[in-house]
């Protein structure tokens, strides 16, 4: 499943912050004492937008962790034996999505099977009970929610992030408008 990759650089910092705070030994930023402490001391209900990567070495390390592996993208738009699920499309219409999938594996399946694989996969049972939009910052499942970089980027981060993305993989286009 994809996301929109500035989410991702979201997810990835806070999951950062819950390994430098519990187990650093797994971390991969680098053993940079200003990046992990700038990191860990990362305060969300105190920070203006921008704050979270104000450090342009983070946000690159933070970007090309979430890039690896996105060349594949590019690779599957060329041949029509793989199909590409995004986050936000499961979102916004997670039954019409799942039934794209099967319909691709060419399997039929009925509403009220999609509508169990929906109840199993939805993100408050993953959480522990926790409705999507409630957060907590030290769980793999933090949120359960798309477009939250836009509470912590400013606009000149989102532009420069869209441009470095889209030269590394142009799949990604469906995500961003440049001017």
């Amino acid at each position: 499943c994809v996301r929109h990759p500035l989410d991702v650089a979201v997810s990835r910092f806070f999951h950062e912050r819950a390994l430098l705070l519990d187990s650093p030994q797994f971390s991969l930023l680098p053993d940079d004492n200003a990046l992990r402490s700038h990191v860990i001391s990362f305060d969300k209900n105190s920070a203006k937008k921008g704050d979270m990567f104000s450090s342009a070495e983070l946000f690159d390390q933070i970007l090309d962790m979430g890039m690896e592996g996105s060349v594949a993208f590019e690779m599957a738009a060329e041949y029509d034996n793989i199909h590409i699920v995004c986050y936000e499309d499961l979102l916004s219409d997670f039954c019409h999505t799942v039934d794209l999938l099967f319909g691709f594996c060419g399997l039929e399946v009925d509403i009220k099977l999609l509508s169990m694989i929906e109840e199993k996969n939805c993100f408050q049972r993953f959480s522990g009970g926790r409705m999507a939009g409630t957060e907590n910052e030290r769980v793999f499942f933090r949120k359960g929610i798309s477009g939250d970089h836009l509470n912590y980027m400013t606009q000149d981060q989102i532009d420069y992030a869209a441009r470095r993305i889209l030269l590394q993989c142009g799949w990604y286009r469906r995500y961003f408008t440049l001017n």
